[in-house]
């Protein structure tokens, strides 16, 4: 590992120099930024420097040509990493081995990047120990990570902790980790706090793949305590705190979302645990826990299992009884947190468990969360109103919604509505059935996928899934 802290130690690198003959050859460098070229030159540059490259057998001499053609280009990391992005590699492992080679030896920054380029392709389980070395040097930390991420998920989300993360408890749980005590680590983790100013949705993710968390709770008998901070950490990736889904990105949610729901008969019921599991249940009814690749019919049966428990009469009763729609209404909670909760608990305990109507009327009045701010409603609020059919019409009364607007001018007050009942069928009908916005390929999507549902026999012919 000696080798690679000589990349700690750079020459000074030389301003860019445009190819010769090249286009900027005859435009010159940019005005105010003296001796600079464009970046689309640069890249094309350093990808001309690099292809003929990966297929030297000499390895050795093939990196000496690498870190002496960047040299003299000028080329810096950025421009690096971008060529090598989507290169051809005709032969890889002619590749992998000058990969490996400028990764363990090389002396200069872009030389090194080129290594971690080709590993973040190529590279295998023995590649590790090294790339997590390289990790510690904040100029390799996000291709680094990048690399073991196809390699090994849970050793790139240690890099990243420990690059990334700031907090006594959570830096507890990286240096057991890191040191592999696995009694220390199951400690760190239960004693992460899951505040959203301390834990975002992107952290939660790789503390999940650090820890392996679907392998942590899929172990029996399992403990409670892990097995909530395992719905914590679910629900917190499932939110669209950063505008991104972390979820999504998690290779073992479907994984750990069934090894969470199977097992969740083992918590004791609770306003903290109702919370967590009704959370983990809208997930999979309609938030981005829908869209991961589950086996036909995997998630609407875990949704029957949450359903099961959830109303029965133990964790009915943890919950205490009262009108849902009023907020000020007194509960046997005495903190505060936990009125608000049973108040949320209260409005959403059958959402996730019963065919969205949508705008749909009735002779029985329904109280309808009209849409809701990205950051959630506990932060800025969600507007409600109560539809009900009433004769030849429909009527939308009883507004609910925060006293103020974000902007903190008072809100306004809104009035009762009614409309046609057989226009407003009409149109809740409308789109519900029509397809005209959708774009050609939206559209054949949508036929193809219904199709292969309709029929799974065809994809198993060929022992294929839904991708």
């Amino acid at each position: 590992m000696a080798t690679a802290c000589r990349t700690l130690i750079r020459p000074r690198r030389p301003r860019p120099r445009p190819r010769p003959g090249g286009p900027a050859a005859s435009t010159g460098p940019k005005p105010g930024r003296p001796g600079s070229v464009d970046r689309a030159e640069a890249r094309a540059a350093a990808t001309d420097a690099i292809v003929p490259l990966l297929t030297e057998p000499d390895t050795v001499r093939a990196a000496d040509e690498v870190h002496r053609r960047l040299h003299e280009l000028g080329a810096g990391v950025s421009h690096v990493r971008h060529a090598l992005a989507e290169l051809p590699l005709k032969d890889e492992a002619a590749a992998r081995a000058l990969g490996r080679c400028l990764v363990r030896t090389g002396t200069s920054a872009p030389a090194v990047s080129v290594g971690l380029g080709l590993l973040a392709r190529l590279g295998e389980p023995e590649d590790v120990p090294c790339l997590k070395v390289l990790g510690l040097f904040r100029t390799f930390t996000r291709p680094v990570i990048t690399a073991l991420t196809s390699i090994d998920c849970p050793a790139a989300a240690l890099v990243w902790l420990s690059r990334y993360i700031e907090g006594r408890e959570l830096r507890r749980l990286v240096d057991a980790l890191l040191a592999h005590d696995d009694r220390a680590a199951r400690a760190g983790l239960l004693a992460v706090s899951l505040d959203r100013r301390a834990v975002g949705s992107a952290t939660a993710r790789r503390i999940a793949e650090a820890v392996m968390l679907d392998d942590v709770i899929s172990d029996d008998p399992v403990d409670a305590r892990p097995l909530a901070q395992a719905g914590r950490l679910l629900s917190r990736m499932a939110g669209a705190g950063t505008y991104q889904c972390e979820i999504l990105a998690y290779d073992r949610a479907v994984a750990a979302y069934e090894a969470f729901v199977t097992r969740a008969c083992r918590l004791r019921p609770g306003v903290d645990h109702y919370a967590i599991l009704l959370s983990v249940a809208l997930d999979l009814h309609s938030g981005p826990g829908v869209l991961l690749d589950w086996r036909p019919g995997r998630r609407e049966a875990l949704l029957d299992i949450l359903e099961s428990l959830l109303t029965s009469p133990a964790w009915a009763a943890a919950v205490p009884a009262g009108d849902p729609a009023d907020p000020t209404e007194p509960t046997k909670c005495a903190d505060r947190t936990d009125r608000r909760r049973v108040h949320w608990i209260r409005r959403a305990a059958r959402q996730p468990f019963t065919r969205p109507a949508a705008l749909r009327a009735t002779a029985e009045p329904r109280e309808v969360q009209l849409t809701e701010a990205y950051c959630t409603e506990g932060c800025c609020g969600a507007p409600y109103v109560t539809i009900r059919r009433d004769g030849d019409h429909v009527v939308w009364s009883d507004w609910r919604h925060p006293d103020t607007l974000p902007s903190e001018q008072p809100a306004p007050v809104l009035p009762e509505y009614r409309f046609d009942a057989p226009a407003y069928d009409a149109e809740i009908a409308r789109p519900e059935n029509d397809h005209s916005w959708a774009w050609p390929a939206r559209n054949a999507a949508r036929l193809i996928t219904a199709g292969l549902r309709d029929r799974p026999g065809i994809l198993a012919r060929w022992d294929a899934r839904m991708d």
